[in-house]
């Protein structure tokens, strides 16, 4: 089944991104994510800023922001992503033979529909969640474990126009979700959870498969941004596996000079991270 985007404007997207969970703060024009305590990225990674146009958020002087840099601008780190830049390339037939088995069987097994009743997906889409926060203990928005926030959540949710919300069915019952948003020409593959045994049928495959099966059959989408690079081996091979490209972009780095001297000293895996660096194994997947 294809699936089609209604574009979505800065201000709406901001309102997704802070629905899911970060904490947004917008000074001039740019959109700032709190992706830890003190530290900020902007909402949309990949955009590039000059130093001078740049305004950080207050409790940023605590920790940092970074933000990617254009051409020919001092860079001192690199913001990694994931990202599908091909997607008229996309089809079924540019995966290798066990990702194709593995959406076949799928397809066998789900109903992936438009979700639109607010209603039935409170009830549906709730214990879905607890398997999947049961699974994997994944932090943002983990209040939604409470019924109440969950309901106000998806409440919350339906309300924003353009945005996709995909539910798939296995034998009449919820099963997975997954939103998605179009904006300045990428599509952001914003969220997706379903429950183990879903999991065990490939519905993750399924679900991506379907999302960039829909991007290629879209004149607006140019890209599909599946997230930051996070050096966690089963969640970014899931989607290099697929055909996501792993993009370094020089960026700069302004950290408050003893938060800097304390991450390098006691905690140098997490510095060396933020500075860009890549595993060994990941290095030569690099593209710009």
């Amino acid at each position: 089944m294809i699936f089609a985007w209604q574009p979505m404007d800065q201000e709406s997207f901001a309102d997704i991104v802070g629905l899911l969970g970060p904490h947004i703060v917008r000074i001039g024009e740019i959109h700032w994510v709190k992706v830890r305590t003190c530290f900020y990225r902007p909402m949309l990674p990949m955009r590039e800023y000059r130093p001078e146009a740049v305004h950080a958020p207050w409790p940023a002087q605590l920790g940092g922001v970074q933000y990617a840099v254009p051409e020919g601008v001092e860079s001192n780190s690199f913001v990694n992503y994931l990202i599908f830049d091909k997607v008229r390339d996309y089809s079924l037939a540019v995966l290798d033979r066990d990702r194709r088995r593995q959406v076949r069987l799928a397809t066998r097994e789900f109903e992936l529909r438009s979700l639109s009743d607010v209603e039935a997906f409170k009830r549906e889409a709730y214990p879905v969640y607890l398997s999947f926060y049961s699974r994997t203990h994944y932090q943002v928005g983990s209040g939604r474990r409470d019924p109440s926030r969950f309901a106000g959540w998806a409440e919350a949710l339906f309300k924003i126009q353009g945005a996709l919300i995909i539910g798939a069915y296995r034998q009449g019952t919820l099963a997975g979700v997954s939103t998605s948003y179009l904006t300045d020409g990428t599509l952001f593959y914003a969220s997706f959870f379903c429950d183990d045994e879903s999991m065990k049928r490939h519905l993750p495959g399924l679900m991506l498969h379907t999302v960039l099966e829909s991007a290629a059959a879209s004149q607006n989408v140019q890209q599909v941004f599946v997230g930051m690079f996070k050096g966690q081996r089963g969640l970014d091979d899931f989607y290099l596996q697929r055909g996501a490209r792993l993009v370094r972009q020089p960026a700069r780095l302004e950290i408050n000079p003893v938060t800097r001297i304390l991450l390098h000293a006691f905690l140098p895996k997490r510095y060396a991270q933020l500075l860009g660096h890549l595993p060994d194994d990941k290095a030569g997947l690099v593209s710009k």
